[in-house]
């Protein structure tokens, strides 16, 4: 339950299943990677639906910027404005030559929450 999206989960948003919810399980993964715990470990439909997550304080900065970027870019609810999988691999592919992600606006604006 805890790695399905807001699309498998909230069927009332009428949003496509599509293979992008295996971005959204890449996100989920690479969190658990970087931080040892799940993103949505408590599994709760509404915390899935609007992709509310936290960052371990005491953890994040040893993370860089673009690393918190890209798992903000593959959780961002609306499926729409999630990357597909070659938006993704030109990301990993050019890694080191992008400064930063550019990430849509609604991840943009759980960033700054």
């Amino acid at each position: 339950m805890m790695y399905r999206p807001p699309e498998m989960i909230d069927k009332y948003m009428k949003w496509n299943v599509t293979t992008k919810v295996d971005i959204w399980m890449v996100g989920c993964v690479t969190y658990t990677l970087c931080f040892a715990q799940h993103p949505f470990a408590e599994a709760q439909k509404l915390a899935i639906t609007n992709a509310r997550y936290n960052f371990p304080v005491d953890k994040q900065s040893q993370f860089s910027a673009k690393m918190l970027d890209f798992i903000r870019l593959c959780l961002v609810p609306n499926p729409n404005s999630r990357p597909n999988i070659l938006n993704l691999l030109s990301i990993l592919d050019n890694w080191n030559d992008v400064p930063h992600i550019n990430l849509p606006q609604m991840a943009i604006e759980i960033k700054q929450e």
